[in-house]
């Protein structure tokens, strides 16, 4: 979902804006991490005498400590089978973004 808060803290593509030119993560190009109009993001707030405060931030890579799915890949026997994408998590899909007649679709 592309809201201001995910735009501004650079994890939705501002609409528009050119993918090999927009930064994502401080220095990296938007574009290199695949052709997407959001990244995966995790933040954490705190709130102290009414002012809201971004503690922490991670993308990406820091990210497969929260998510199990990574996890589970990396003991399979081929793990995450990266090796010959175009980038690091090209294998990873929304739902809706699965062609129809996909193998092991869930319905």
């Amino acid at each position: 979902m592309t809201t201001h808060t995910n735009v501004y803290f650079g994890v939705s593509l501002r609409p528009g804006a050119d993918p090999d030119e927009q930064v994502f993560n401080f220095d990296t190009t938007w574009g290199r991490f695949g052709n997407t109009e959001q990244h995966e993001d995790l933040s954490a707030f705190a709130q102290e005498d009414g002012v809201v405060h971004h503690t922490y931030q991670c993308h990406l890579r820091g990210v497969e400590e929260f998510n199990v799915t990574y996890r589970l890949l990396d003991h399979a026997p081929r793990g995450r089978d990266e090796d010959k994408l175009p980038y690091p998590r090209a294998w990873v899909h929304r739902r809706d973004e699965y062609g129809a007649g996909s193998e092991g679709r869930i319905r």
